[in-house]
């Protein structure tokens, strides 16, 4: 009996040892596997204008594209010198360099090193002297490199040697304004720069402009403090505008006494005239949204506040709609309704407050699937501010488990571009599938990764802009196969399992995709007897009929009215917009726009956006969650998951190139848009007061341009040996201000078209339709010295230079330089739809 007790005893010893080893087994494992996000600690490099900070610039870890890292402008000092400030953050500083270059980079203009530095209450302050080289009123590169603890970090600003653009009188005006909106007693003074008018939404402070009242630009009822003073952002410059950004966060009490943080965006575009020492506020907005904090995050009745914030929220939910995810301010957040938790997903800033360098919003996250328990595959991609891939810019594929409160990194895709150029060229398509795959829209080619062995090959390789569709959520794509711009097959692929269908055409019929509304597919119908050159040789491709099919190709709708042609059509969510035209005897007209909107998606869909409106923080998101047992007000128990560490680096490289043809539309710093179509581009950019950019950052077109241009060219034609023919007269006119003596009349009549004998006359220099834009867009070509040529039905004019009431034309058929009043010129290029050729240098 004894020895029994002795054997009991014994198994239970090592029982317990057993429960223990294993206990600890498991803590030494999950310490082990993950960890907290890495703090940032990089650098941070703010320039000087006078002793005033501007242009704050965030490191890289290696040496990016030059020509994709368009952001900020600095002006440099009269003396060309130029003051920049290192905050290190308790990094060594061991070297500091730099190089100007050209801005397609191909040139290294001058390079030098600061041979002695020091730091002073954690900052290092050094002066950079350039030389008499460089050229004014022309952009260059600078690239800094900051050696840090051993490794070399890298900043990229634009600058420049400015003439008469003001940008001190500039900068003052913006800051004085910005301090003002929150001083009720001197608000008044901005009601001089301010245009109100009906249209303005004076009931959010989400965005506020120009035009709203001085009520809410001064902030209304709301009570916020800065929390820091604003670093301004030099965005644009030059002798009509300079653009400035602001970008600060303010505190507030919240209802309950709690701290509440908001991220807020000032855009400015301003002039100064030297002659009356006046500044005009040419555009203003500012938007605000409020930075989610889980412990404030109130759900009440199944609604979830998100706060002053837009009301474009992007988020998705599981099938029975428990389980939310959203976005909101660079952060992700999951809520279950069930459990009342509430987690924070993945997030750069650190709970104990708010840092610039965490804050950085130069980065975007989308939620590509979310199961029924609410662990969900997510993408995040632009600049990481922290963490393992700190001062990189990529694609960062991860899978949050909701069991295990856990994220872990998958895949990642680095990158050598800006946040902004990354999300042009490779931001159309996130999309993982059941089998573990992720798909990829880069460059013009649908790659597709195993996540599981990380091996990438491509899909669908020479997508033309313009000849494929995505669906929103990325699990659709149509494409017309070939470099041709009209097509009799489209396909349509399903990235659940790559399955391919198609669609045909009738014969003598051309089909063009349009895009995507849920899973149904838009396209339009062109006739082959429809397809012509106009006038100037450029190619139309009017589509009589726009077509809907479900996912099976069933027909849903089809949109056809006689008489009326559509241009362009486009998605915008769930409606679709159709640019209509129609055809007279001397050329296409604008007609007015047409919409489709599917109502039964709205009124399908588990979860809404919502708003309410309060009086000192006026109109506040919220989102509404299917119906349950009304509950009171509650504050969810908040979860923050920890990272998987990694054993293996998962960093994928993918060969791409970009695409030299797209136009990229600048507004504020931000890209709005990249297109393969200019006349597109100009007409964006000029709704949002951009620019746009070609490849190799050259400026394609600016809202800006000079009052007047004295006539360009002679005013006539020797009309010696030269037919009356105005294209030829009008060509030849052309062809002389650049000095080539050519026989147009010999290559019409061999069939080239104006286009055709443009591009090839005028080698090295980039020939451009602008047909569709108006009067006043393509008179920035004629500023720049270069004729607009404009067909008025069969006739061809040159406009050859305007000043401020006029167009100056040169009328070939006369053979003499005529004015025409601007307005009167806009109706009438408008009458014969406005079909212009230009070219730029």
């Amino acid at each position: 009996m004894r020895k029994g007790i002795i054997k009991i005893v014994v198994l239970l010893l090592v029982s317990v040892a057993t429960v223990i080893g294993m206990s600890l087994f498991n803590q030494q494992s999950q310490v082990d596997l993950t960890s907290k996000m890495a703090s940032a600690t990089l650098p941070v490099v703010y320039l000087e204008r006078k002793n005033v900070r501007i242009n704050e610039l965030y490191g890289y870890r290696q040496e990016m594209d030059g020509t994709a890292m368009r952001d900020t402008i600095t002006p440099l000092c009269e003396d060309l010198t130029l003051p920049v400030v290192i905050r290190t953050y308790q990094n060594q500083i061991e070297g500091i360099s730099y190089e100007v270059r050209s801005m397609d980079m191909q040139r290294l203009i001058e390079d030098g090193e600061i041979s002695s530095f020091s730091q002073t209450n954690g900052e290092v302050k050094v002066e950079l002297q350039f030389e008499n080289i460089l050229e004014e009123d022309m952009e260059y590169v600078l690239v800094l490199r900051v050696n840090s603890d051993g490794k070399p970090v890298y900043y990229y600003t634009r600058i420049i040697r400015e003439k008469d653009y003001y940008t001190g009188e500039s900068l003052d005006f913006v800051m004085k304004f910005h301090a003002q909106t929150f001083d009720k007693a001197q608000a008044e003074n901005l009601a001089t720069y301010l245009e109100p008018d009906g249209k303005a939404d004076n009931t959010t402070l989400q965005q506020v402009t120009i035009h709203s009242s001085l009520s809410q630009v001064s902030w209304g009822d709301f009570r916020g403090e800065r929390l820091e003073e604003p670093v301004p952002s030099i965005k644009e410059m030059g002798s009509s505008y300079n653009t400035i950004v602001l970008r600060y966060v303010v505190t507030a009490a919240g209802d309950n006494g709690e701290v509440e943080y908001y991220n807020v965006t000032e855009y400015y575009r301003v002039r100064y005239n030297s002659i009356n020492s006046r500044m005009y506020l040419l555009n203003y907005e500012r938007n605000m949204n409020q930075i989610f904090r889980g412990e404030n995050g109130i759900v009440d009745k199944n609604r979830l506040l998100l706060g002053i914030a837009s009301a474009n929220v992007k988020y998705k939910a599981n099938e029975k709609g428990n389980i939310i995810s959203f976005v909101q301010e660079g952060e992700l957040w999951l809520y279950n309704n069930d459990s009342h938790e509430l987690s924070q997903v993945f997030s750069f800033l650190d709970p104990e407050g708010i840092s610039e360098r965490e804050n950085n919003g130069q980065h975007e996250i989308q939620i590509m699937r979310i199961d029924e328990n609410g662990s969900m595959d997510f993408v995040v991609y632009g600049y990481m501010n922290r963490g393992h891939h700190e001062g990189q810019t990529g694609i960062g594929v991860y899978h949050y488990d909701s069991l295990g409160n856990t994220v872990e990194e998958e895949i990642f895709l680095p990158s050598n571009r800006s946040f902004e150029m990354l999300k042009a060229d490779w931001g159309q398509i996130f999309y993982a599938s059941d089998g573990n795959i992720f798909y990829l829209l880069a460059d013009g080619k649908l790659f597709k990764i195993d996540l599981s062995s990380r091996k990438a090959e491509i899909v669908i390789p020479n997508l033309i802009a313009g000849s494929y569709a995505v669906s929103q959520d990325g699990r659709y794509i149509a494409w017309q196969e070939g470099e041709e711009k009209l097509a009799q097959t489209l396909k349509i692929m399903d990235l659940e399992g790559e399955e391919v269908r198609s669609i045909k055409g009738s014969k003598a019929e051309y089909l063009k995709p349009v895009g995507f509304v849920e899973s149904d597919f838009v396209y339009g119908t062109v006739r082959e007897s429809d397809v012509a050159a106009d006038y100037a040789g450029n190619s139309r491709f009017p589509m009589y009929k726009i077509t809907i099919v479900d996912k099976n190709s069933k027909i849903i709708k089809e949109y056809q009215k006689e008489g009326f042609y559509i241009s362009h059509a486009y998605v915008e969510q769930d409606t679709i917009f159709l640019n209509r035209e129609t055809q007279t005897e001397h050329g296409w007209v604008t007609a007015e726009q047409d919409t489709i909107k599917n109502q039964q998606l709205v009124t399908n869909r588990l979860i809404t956006v919502d708003t309410m409106v309060t009086e000192k923080k006026q109109t506040q998101v919220l989102l509404v969650l299917p119906d349950a047992e009304a509950e009171p007000a509650r504050n969810p128990q908040v979860k923050v998951p920890r990272e998987v560490v990694l054993e293996e680096e998962r960093e994928v490289e993918l060969q791409t190139d970009r695409q030299e043809e797209n136009y990229y539309i600048y507004s504020g710093g931000k890209i709005l848009m990249s297109t393969s179509s200019v006349t597109e581009a100009v007409i964006r950019a000029d709704e949002n007061m951009g620019v746009v950019v070609g490849a190799q950052q050259k400026y394609i077109w600016r809202r800006g341009r000079k009052t007047s241009r004295p006539t360009i060219g002679t005013g006539t034609v020797d009309t010696l040996g030269i037919s009356e023919n105005s294209v030829v007269r009008s060509l030849t006119y052309l062809l002389k201000t650049e000095g080539l003596n050519i026989d147009v009349e010999d290559l019409l009549a061999k069939g080239e078209t104006p286009r055709e004998i443009l591009t090839e006359a005028l080698a090295g220099q980039k020939v451009l339709d602008l047909s569709g834009c108006s009067v006043s867009q393509v008179l920035y070509y004629v500023s720049l010295g270069t004729p607009v040529l404009a067909m008025a039905g069969q006739e061809a004019v040159l406009i050859v230079g305007y000043d401020e009431h006029n167009t100056i034309l040169y009328r070939p058929v006369e053979n003499e330089v005529r004015k025409m009043g601007l307005q009167d010129s806009d109706a009438f290029f408008a009458s014969t739809g406005n079909i212009f050729l230009g070219y730029i240098k």
